[in-house]
């Protein structure tokens, strides 16, 4: 029987889920998404007013490149600490998952 571990380890594939985990939130977190509005009057493709960035919440917003000129970005600080507690909370719940699943298995072993 191996010795107890200690309350900080933890198992090498749990942290190889929390790594894939954390890079697709941060990529979810950094993409810009376009909000398009529909087609103008005269019939011509779909204009990009804005561009947001955040998931679940939208902390960033600025005009696109085919918006006009002049107007200023907004970032929503509440909304960037709702990304980061719901990242943690996802993290955190990876991590019990992932743990208590192994810790199930290394028990049922003879």
């Amino acid at each position: 029987m191996s010795p107890p571990r200690r309350w900080f380890q933890i198992h090498l594939s749990t942290a190889v889920v929390l790594m894939f985990v954390a890079g697709g939130l941060v990529c979810l977190n950094l993409e810009w998404n376009d909000v398009y509005l529909v087609p103008n009057y005269f019939g011509f493709g779909p204009l990009t007013v804005w561009q947001e960035r955040g998931w679940p919440f939208v902390y960033w917003e600025r005009p696109s490149l085919k918006a006009a000129c002049g107007v200023p970005d907004r970032f929503y600080w509440e909304t960037l600490i709702a990304n980061v507690l719901v990242v943690t909370t996802a993290l955190v719940l990876t991590f019990r998952l992932s743990e208590s699943l192994i810790r199930r298995r290394e028990t049922r072993k003879p």
